[in-house]
């Protein structure tokens, strides 16, 4: 998939490419970042990551949510579109159709090597998000001791 590199994007030339491709297309200042199909490892990690907040958040006013939904921040300063693999939206989430426009709780993402300059390094100075987990498809993972406040 071709998308030209080296320029800065607009809002609305971002939202056609949406429309045009089947993938996730992340903005991010007018940075266009287009995610292919992820592995086999990195969906296994995303899902045991979703399990294991979903068992720990059960009964709370907080849910889980995975990679196709996305999240806009758009003020004076920013103007950011991402999918985060996986994240935490408590009750106070406002949402404007099938996107949530206020910050999550927390975002877990995980760095794919074709993604990993955009995941450590941009997704990291997302300020608007106070609390991120970055982890790697390389990295033996082991998440029974998942413990977040979410207060």
């Amino acid at each position: 998939m071709h998308i030209e590199e080296n320029r800065m994007f607009t809002l609305e030339e971002y939202e056609k490419l949406q429309h045009k491709y089947k993938y996730n297309i992340e903005f991010i200042n007018g940075d266009v970042v287009l995610h292919s199909k992820t592995s086999v490892k990195h969906n296994e990690i995303v899902n045991n990551i979703q399990f294991k907040l979903m068992s720990y958040l059960t009964n709370s006013k907080c849910k889980v949510y995975t990679e196709q939904i996305e999240i806009k921040f758009h003020n004076d300063k920013d103007i950011i579109n991402i999918f985060p693999d996986v994240f935490v939206m408590c009750e106070d989430g406002k949402k404007v159709g099938e996107s949530f426009v206020s910050p999550p709780k927390i975002i877990f993402e995980v760095v794919s090597p074709n993604y990993s300059g955009h995941d450590y390094i941009t997704k990291l100075q997302i300020e608007q998000v106070s609390h991120k987990f970055l982890t790697s498809t390389s990295e033996v993972q082991n998440f029974t001791e998942i413990r977040i406040a979410l207060s």
